[in-house]
């Protein structure tokens, strides 16, 4: 059966119009240090995602590999797919511009199946989707909302936002997460996460900046496991 899970959402007390500094700043943490490069030296600045800064923040050799290789094996490729088309899914629904949501996730998992492959049927990955996207949507998190913000593409970082939402209190983030595994150290390790996500206070800042007549007021994921 699947579930989906949700930890205490992440209270965000900064002003929206706090400067977070970026990858390319100087940043001290306990487990990290970033140092400026001269300009002279190298031009302009690289600018990095929220997701490729948190990966360099985890270990830098993992960050550098991501770049240049993909990760194999029936069961990374099956659930990142089964993820984008749950991720469809939900975009489809909160979008709200008439397309079924269930339908546009099926298109994904279908336009993306690997040829070649008899281990593992289309119509048995589309039943897990089918279940899996039905818990997701249950949620409804927008209801009620004045504004709703689907994959939201925000400044120079192409910070790219799942879902946010506004109501009298602000705006609400959620970034959506997929997994197979539904071991419960897993599950615990995912939410965990959460409280020292750069990306999540990255989305919170930048958003915060583009839309500063509203405050943000939380952040967080909500994990599917199927």
């Amino acid at each position: 059966m699947s579930e989906v899970y949700s930890p205490s959402q992440t209270e965000l007390t900064t002003e929206p119009k706090e400067s977070v500094p970026s990858s390319a700043e100087n940043v001290t943490g306990s487990s990290v240090s970033f140092a400026k490069t001269p300009r002279s030296l190298v031009g302009s600045p690289a600018i990095y995602s929220p997701s490729a800064t948190e990966r360099y923040i985890r270990c830098p050799r993992l960050w550098d590999y991501s770049r240049r290789w993909e990760e194999g094996g029936k069961d990374n490729w099956l659930q990142r797919l089964t993820g984008r088309a749950i991720h469809t899914g939900l975009m489809t629904y909160y979008r709200a511009d008439g397309e079924d949501p269930q339908q546009a996730a099926y298109a994904t998992l279908r336009d993306e199946w690997p040829p070649d492959t008899y281990d593992v049927s289309l119509e048995g990955a589309a039943d897990r989707v089918r279940k899996c996207l039905k818990r997701g949507l249950a949620l409804d998190l927008a209801r009620g909302a004045l504004e709703v913000l689907t994959e939201e593409i925000m400044g120079p970082e192409a910070a790219t936002l799942d879902m946010a939402w506004r109501d009298e209190q602000g705006w609400h983030i959620v970034d959506w997460k997929y997994t197979h595994d539904a071991s419960p150290w897993v599950i615990q390790k995912r939410l965990q996460e959460t409280e020292v996500s750069w990306q999540l206070r990255h989305y919170a800042w930048r958003l915060g900046q583009e839309r500063d007549e509203y405050p943000v007021v939380e952040a967080g994921i909500a994990l599917i496991v199927g």
